[in-house]
């Protein structure tokens, strides 16, 4: 058995923990201890998964497993390769758009979760001649379904997350299209951060869904 690990783009690092290629010139059954999840492209080959509490199922192509709760099984066939990505927790929404608590203890294709992006990936991951090549082709992979889920609409976008959270950031105006969720807006000044943040969820709450936050608890 053969195990290399690869760095993702250092862009990347806070949503993939790593890329490796395992490959095998006999029949191996593999056990494994609780991960966080990984998506595998079979390169070559192909095998059984056997997880907690379940029968064994057939791997091929490329697939995204679930967070597992406990100790699990892979048999694989002679000559199988594999190229495996660790997603990490961030990664699990920022990349897929799904929650890992959905996906425990199971399998998924991964052109299902990911969608067409992911065939351009799995047939350059397939044709690469070594690993640094494989490496770029998912740090591609990765790059396009970052960019793809930016374009969504999101109500608490990422600038103003990092300008809130940072202690070292004493400024206390914010550019209100960063509020109000289109650009070329105003500079507006708040007494403090945390006013700022007020304003953002009155403002994001009253534009799209037609109501403000209030104190009061919902009345049925």
């Amino acid at each position: 058995m053969d195990l290399q690990y690869f760095p993702p783009r250092r862009d990347l690092q806070g949503y993939v923990r790593a890329y490796y290629q395992f490959s095998t010139s006999a029949g191996v059954a593999q056990p494994l201890c609780a991960e966080l999840g990984n998506i595998r492209i079979i390169l070559s080959g192909g095998g059984r998964i056997f997880l907690p509490g379940a029968e064994g199922r057939p791997i091929s192509t490329a697939f995204l497993l679930g967070p597992t709760m406990g100790a699990y099984r892979i048999v694989m066939e002679a000559k199988t390769r594999v190229f495996g990505i660790g997603i990490r927790p961030r990664g699990w929404g920022a990349l897929l758009g799904v929650n890992a608590s959905e996906l425990v203890d199971n399998v998924y294709d991964l052109t299902a979760i990911a969608g067409r992006i992911a065939h351009c990936a799995i047939e350059e991951v397939g044709n690469a001649a070594d690993m640094p090549t494989m490496a770029a082709a998912a740090d591609r992979f990765f790059a396009g379904l970052l960019e793809r889920r930016r374009r969504h609409f999101s109500p608490y976008p990422e600038g103003l997350e990092q300008w809130l959270l940072n202690p070292n950031d004493p400024c206390t105006s914010i550019n209100s299209s960063m509020l109000w969720m289109y650009p070329g807006a105003k500079r507006i000044e708040y007494p403090s951060k945390s006013s700022a943040l007020r304003q953002s969820f009155y403002n994001v709450n009253t534009v799209h869904y037609g109501r403000p936050i209030t104190s009061e608890p919902a009345r049925h």
